[in-house]
């Protein structure tokens, strides 16, 4: 159910601060005109929304290591899985040379 009307600012202000009631947040989650009404009743002035930003974006170079780490493990798995079959290859040497054939009754 929606609000015919805006919701008072007191009611703003108490979903501001404890999130409760589900039919304002409904209501804000599509009205422009309550989304800047809280802006205003939050109270965050320009360097306090700059800093919370700055704190929360993603550290520098994090693309970067991010990449390095993946390919660096993807190196590593394509060592031990030749590695392996170093390991693996005698075996199927061995099994061609005698020509062993799983299930053979021979």
């Amino acid at each position: 159910m929606r609000f015919r009307r805006h919701p008072n600012q007191h009611a703003l202000g108490a979903w501001l601060s404890t999130g409760a009631s589900a039919r304002v947040g409904r209501h804000v989650d599509g009205c422009e005109q309550c989304l800047a009404t809280l802006e205003r009743l939050s109270g965050l002035d320009d360097a306090l929304v700059a800093d919370i930003g700055h704190v929360m974006a993603a550290p520098t170079g994090i693309e970067d290591r991010t990449v390095s780490g993946v390919e660096r493990r993807l190196r590593n798995e394509d060592a031990l899985f030749a590695f392996l079959d170093l390991f693996t290859a005698g075996w199927s040497t061995t099994k061609v040379v005698l020509d062993l054939e799983e299930g053979s009754d021979d």
